[in-house]
């Protein structure tokens, strides 16, 4: 029955990781990647073959080729890595134009031991073109008001 129960509780958390909107990465104590959903790949456009050998300096090596500021991206991303006490929540612009919102926070056991740190990613760009769009019309409205 504990089984059977644990099984079912795993099928829960497997499902809401991978019908979630956000790609997720999660990263041991050591560095190595222990879980990733297929948004994650996805979002990054990074080859499947290559998430799963579970290399987090592999996949940094390709993702950091992404951001339009790869020094301030590879900087946060080891800076969080030496700080795991810090939440992090940001925006990543790419150089093909896309916007990500990047959350991180450290992974603690319930006795306080670390575990690791764990990495949302989201696609926010027709967010971000929506709010651009927004805003200009209401620049617009007001000029016209302005007249």
């Amino acid at each position: 029955q504990i089984i059977s129960a644990l099984n079912r509780s795993n099928a829960f958390l497997k499902a809401q990781q991978e019908t979630g909107v956000d790609g997720i990465l999660v990263v041991d104590e050591n560095n190595q990647v222990v879980y990733y959903n297929q948004n994650f790949y996805k979002i990054w456009q990074i080859p499947k073959s290559l998430v799963q050998q579970g290399d987090d300096r592999k996949i940094l090596e390709l993702v950091v080729t992404k951001p339009l500021y790869k020094e301030e991206f590879i900087a946060k991303v080891n800076y969080l890595y030496q700080h795991p006490e810090i939440v992090s929540r940001d925006e990543i612009l790419l150089k093909d134009g896309r916007i990500l919102d990047r959350y991180t926070a450290a992974i603690y056991s319930s006795e306080g031991n670390y575990y690791g740190r764990i990495w949302f990613f989201r696609d926010i760009s027709e967010l971000k073109a929506k709010e651009e769009e927004l805003r200009q019309s209401k620049e617009f409205l007001q000029l016209i008001i302005n007249v």
